[in-house]
C-alpha cells in the first residue's frame, strides 16, 4: 500500500554504491514536453530495475499527478517542504510523502494550484533535493520554466522560482527541453543564459 516504504527508500538513505543522483528537467515557457520527458525518464529508470523518485516541482503549472491519473488532494512536495521547515525531513518522511506507483517508482506530487508557490521556500526545497540525492537510485525533478534572476524577491521576500533555482544548482544532470520553432529557439537561448 501507500504506507509501505520500499527498501530502496528506507531510512538508511545511502545505497551500498553511494548516493543517488538528481536529474532536473527544464525548458523555457512554451517548451513542449517537460513533464512528458520527466515522466518517461523516471518510468524507464524504474522499468530497468532502478529506484526512481519523480518530483513535480513546477510552481507555475505542475501536471505530473494529472498526467499519471493520480487523484491527490494533498501536495506531496508541500508536505515534504513542511517537514524540511520543521527539521524533520529524512528519507523515510520523504518516501511517505510520495505516492507509490510500484515497488521501484514513487511520485512526489506537485502543487494543485500555482498560487501555492509560496509553500516551496528556498531553504526547504533545497533540503528536499539534499534528502532526495541521498536516496539510492535517481530522482527526476520536473521544474517550471520560470528562471528569473536568482535572488530576485517576490511577496514576503520569497524567491518565486526557488524550486527551479535550487533544483538546477543541486542537479547532477540538467535535461533541457525546447521547441524547434523560431520563438522556441529564441526562448531557449534566453533561458540558457
Amino acid at each position: 500500500g501507500d504506507g509501505d516504504v520500499p527498501t530502496q527508500f528506507g531510512s538508511g538513505g545511502h545505497s551500498e554504491s553511494g548516493q543517488g543522483s538528481l536529474v532536473a528537467v527544464w525548458g523555457p515557457h512554451g517548451a513542449p514536453g517537460r513533464t512528458t520527458v520527466a515522466i518517461g525518464l523516471s518510468d524507464e529508470i524504474a522499468r530497468s530495475g532502478g529506484a526512481s523518485l519523480l518530483i513535480d516541482a513546477d510552481t507555475q503549472g505542475g501536471a505530473v499527478a494529472q498526467s499519471l491519473g493520480i487523484l491527490d488532494e494533498v501536495s506531496g512536495i508541500a508536505v515534504a517542504c513542511r517537514h524540511a521547515d520543521a527539521g524533520s525531513l529524512d528519507a523515510l518522511t520523504l518516501a511517505q510523502a510520495a505516492r507509490s506507483l510500484d515497488h521501484r517508482w514513487r511520485v512526489l506530487t506537485g502543487l494543485p494550484r500555482s498560487e501555492r508557490w509560496i509553500e516551496l521556500r528556498g531553504p526547504a526545497i533545497a533540503r528536499v533535493w539534499e534528502v532526495a540525492r541521498a536516496l539510492p537510485g535517481v530522482t527526476v525533478a520536473d521544474i517550471g520554466a520560470g528562471l528569473d534572476v536568482p535572488g530576485e524577491r517576490w511577496a514576503g521576500g520569497v524567491d518565486r522560482f526557488a524550486a527551479a533555482h535550487t533544483a538546477i544548482e543541486a542537479a547532477d544532470t540538467v535535461i533541457v527541453v525546447g521547441s524547434a520553432d523560431p520563438i522556441g529557439i529564441e526562448r531557449l537561448i534566453d533561458g540558457l543564459d
